[in-house]
């Protein structure tokens, strides 16, 4: 666990864009975010993550709220990927109590690296700590991340939830 002022400025920038997606500009601060974290990777590079509660509105105008875990890879000082996972308070059996990965991205030039992999492994791992729950895929997927998630059920970390388009990591 780190403190906002240790967290490097790339990592902050893409944070607080993140931050800011699907709340009024006003209704934005950094007491938004709980925890930041950094993560130290075999290779040496680092990951940093933090968790985050937003009050959106849903489909009828009523407040939820939003649980996320948002993440950014760092590779020589430059961002090499993020992504953000989200747990809605909802009753409907779908999304409830199923953190799932709103989004992931890998910068181009660091790509085919295994690093979707492993920040997917990582995103599990969080939204295990944090909510005591594992990882889900979404329904709608670019078809690299449709292929990470067969990857992992294929190594027996994940697998395809019955009667639906998601995944479930499992390991």
């Amino acid at each position: 666990k780190i403190e906002l002022l240790n967290v490097p400025p790339v990592v902050l920038e893409q944070f607080t864009k993140i931050g800011k997606m699907g709340v009024l500009p006003e209704d934005f601060t950094y007491g938004n975010f709980k925890d930041f974290f950094t993560i130290s990777h075999n290779d040496g590079t680092k990951s940093y993550a933090a968790t985050l509660i937003k009050f959106p509105e849903d489909i009828d105008g009523n407040p939820t709220q939003e649980r996320e875990v948002v993440t950014a890879d760092i590779i020589d000082g430059k961002l090499a990927g993020y992504s953000e996972t989200s747990l809605l308070d909802v009753e409907d059996p779908y999304l409830k109590d199923h953190p799932f990965v709103r989004y992931i991205k890998t910068v181009t030039d660091f790509q085919r690296r295994g690093l979707a992999t492993r920040r997917y492994a990582y995103m599990n791992a969080l939204t295990q700590m944090q909510y005591g729950l594992p990882l889900y895929s979404s329904a709608i997927q670019e078809p690299a991340a449709l292929a990470v998630w067969k990857k992992l059920t294929k190594k027996g970390h994940a697998k395809k939830v019955p009667n639906q388009k998601r995944y479930v990591y499992i390991g």
